[in-house]
């Protein structure tokens, strides 16, 4: 399973941006359905906007960063850039648990106010999203490196 990190650097940023066009667009059909469901659909559209930047800027840099190195492909070039990735996926994983946790107290603070309710879940429900995203990456990541010592 040796990979290139460049490709899977790639392959991330292209997942990221591929599921956000889709809750995007999912954001968008949610909030036709009335407030709880227009809450829900205001952070996937908000969420998306964020991991749609988040993903053609970490692309565009990563793409950079490939064409200004002399060897991208050298060993040890290849193992620090996927120890970065691993440092990062490491980071984000558990910070999206307190995004769980801040839309879970977003709910309970507005128990009379549905669409704030909506917002909360969909906290919630970006928070599942994004922890599946990196716990995956991350898995995936570390398996590599593993396989490059």
């Amino acid at each position: 399973m040796d990979r290139n990190i460049w490709d899977f650097q790639r392959d991330m940023t292209n997942r990221l941006f591929s599921i956000n066009v889709v809750n995007l667009w999912l954001g968008k059909q949610l909030a036709r359905y009335g407030e709880f469901w227009r809450g829900i659909g205001a952070q996937a559209i908000g969420w998306a906007f964020i991991n749609i930047i988040i993903a053609v800027v970490g692309g565009r840099q990563a793409r950079k960063k490939f064409d200004e190195l002399a060897d991208p492909n050298d060993d040890d070039i290849q193992i620090r850039e996927g120890r970065r990735l691993q440092r990062i996926l490491a980071i984000n994983a558990p910070l999206n648990l307190v995004y769980m946790w801040g839309g879970y107290r977003l709910v309970r603070r507005h128990k009379d106010r549905v669409f704030m309710r909506g917002n909360g879940w969909g906290i919630v429900l970006q928070g599942v999203i994004l922890l599946c995203f990196d716990t995956f990456h991350l898995r995936r990541i570390t398996r590599i490196l593993r396989s490059r010592r």
